[in-house]
């Protein structure tokens, strides 16, 4: 995703959006494994149906991780 607005003055602010992306982790080997996100505002990663990172809200840029412990094989994220 890009905005050619970034980094203009004066910014204009577009409208609230969200986007959702789905698909599946493919783990070759059993282990602990840290996920991140750096975002403003709300944001959240799932794997196998449960929420491993969430860094929700309304926040300036930041960075949020967790950490999972996963079996090798396919993982919905």
């Amino acid at each position: 995703l890009s905005n050619d607005l970034i980094g203009e003055v004066p910014f204009t602010l577009w409208p609230a959006h969200s986007i959702a992306w789905t698909g599946y982790l493919a783990i070759d080997e059993p282990g602990d494994y840290t996920f991140a996100l750096d975002t403003d505002d709300g944001s959240t990663i799932e794997i196998d149906g449960a929420v491993v990172v969430d860094d929700g809200g309304t926040h300036r840029e930041r960075r949020a991780e967790g950490t999972r412990t996963l079996e090798p094989g396919l993982h919905p994220i």
